[in-house]
């Protein structure tokens, strides 16, 4: 979650953009598939982005795979953890703030951010 710092304490969002497209693993060790999904309204301190990018990294080439490497070549397993497709992948977004939770306090919309 992003807590948004002050500039206004407007909560907005585009009812038009209902659905969004979501990078999503459907079962470990599959390529990923661009899915849309419907856009939820961000809730206590989240913050809706309209995002113009957003990476895939390695970290999420492992979790495709179904594990986080660790030292020692040592490896967690996302199944032992309750952690199962499907799941949303990619982090490092960058783009605008467009929504805001009702306890984001003054969130900066329309500011960009990464």
């Amino acid at each position: 979650m992003w807590q948004c710092l002050a500039v206004r304490d407007t909560i907005a969002l585009d009812t038009k953009q209902e659905t969004c497209l979501a990078t999503m693993l459907s079962t470990w060790g599959k390529a990923l598939e661009l899915r849309e999904r419907p856009t939820q309204r961000p809730q206590g301190t989240e913050a809706l982005l309209d995002l113009k990018y957003c990476s895939v990294c390695h970290s999420d080439v492992l979790i495709r795979d179904g594990y986080f490497g660790l030292a020692g070549g040592n490896r967690a397993y996302l199944d032992d953890r309750g952690m199962r497709p499907p799941i949303t992948l990619g982090h490092e977004p960058g783009g605008t703030v467009i929504a805001a939770g009702p306890d984001a306090g003054a969130c900066p919309l329309e500011k960009k951010i990464v």
